[in-house]
């Protein structure tokens, strides 16, 4: 069966955008989502991409009568991994907030910041991919 990116309808909480990308990339939609959460609270650009997916992705077809709808296609985080994830991530992002208005550090800049964040997230991709075959 193709893999196919849509809005989810099973995982969604205003439009389904962080649930199928979730289920597209095989990771939990809370990573999704704290992510999107992160990228509103450090530079307001979470809103508008989100939106953007909102129109550009369609939703998820709707199962017909008698069929099953399949499972999802991530291992889903427990209530402790969550609780770590999101406590992790707010630690980190007040140190980032904190060092940014202490002015200690350059790459702090949004100019150097993302593209950081988005080797980083890459690369730790790559690797759990890696270990998973």
């Amino acid at each position: 069966m193709e893999r196919r990116l849509y809005r989810s309808r099973r995982e969604r909480m205003i439009g389904g955008v962080a649930g199928g990308l979730g289920e597209y990339l095989g990771i939990d939609p809370v990573v999704i989502r704290l992510l999107f959460a992160l990228l509103v609270v450090t530079t307001g650009w979470g809103v508008l991409l989100y939106l953007i997916l909102l129109i550009v992705m369609p939703e998820e077809p709707e199962i017909a009568p008698g069929m099953v709808a399949p499972g999802p296609r991530y291992r889903r985080l427990d209530a402790s991994q969550r609780g770590l994830l999101v406590g992790g991530a707010l630690v980190a992002l007040g140190v980032m907030l904190l060092m940014q208005q202490l002015h200690l550090f350059w790459w702090l800049d949004g100019r150097y910041l993302w593209p950081l964040l988005l080797i980083a997230a890459g690369v730790a991709l790559l690797i759990d991919r890696t270990r998973s075959q």
